[in-house]
């Protein structure tokens, strides 16, 4: 497997608990932030998502005929608007679940590591926790 070119995130070795959370798609966020740019800036929700499409990068996945990170790569390549503005959209247009916020600051009063996993989009998430979570 290639190695990481971005630094691990600190081991939590001393901690008896560790939360692991997923970013997107109704965990952390209401809606998927990828999913939003390709739809909305990209070449959209049928090609993405629906078999009526001529080629639904899903169904491509889920057949084995493209890889995650092949599919992936296309999505966000569809989409033609510098970083910077992308991100402005996003923290105007992605809500967190409301419940997270009180979540998150549970587990800070308690000392209890919270990981969120992504697909090495700490820039958004960055982003959009300063413009909802603060």
């Amino acid at each position: 497997a290639p190695k990481s070119t971005l630094p691990y995130p600190p081991i939590h070795d001393k901690s008896k608990v560790v939360v692991l959370s997923d970013w997107s798609n109704g965990t952390i966020t209401i809606t998927d932030t990828n999913d939003y740019l390709t739809d909305n800036l990209g070449f959209g929700f049928e090609k993405r998502r629906f078999a009526s499409s001529s080629r639904s990068l899903n169904l491509e996945i889920l057949a084995g005929r493209m890889s995650f990170r092949d599919a992936f790569r296309e999505e966000l390549e569809s989409v033609n608007l510098p970083f910077d503005d992308c991100i402005k959209l996003l923290k105007q247009n992605i809500k967190i679940d409301p419940t997270f916020k009180e979540f998150y600051e549970w587990c800070k009063a308690h000392d209890v590591p919270l990981v969120i996993v992504s697909s090495g989009m700490e820039p958004i998430i960055r982003a959009v926790f300063e413009n909802t979570v603060g």
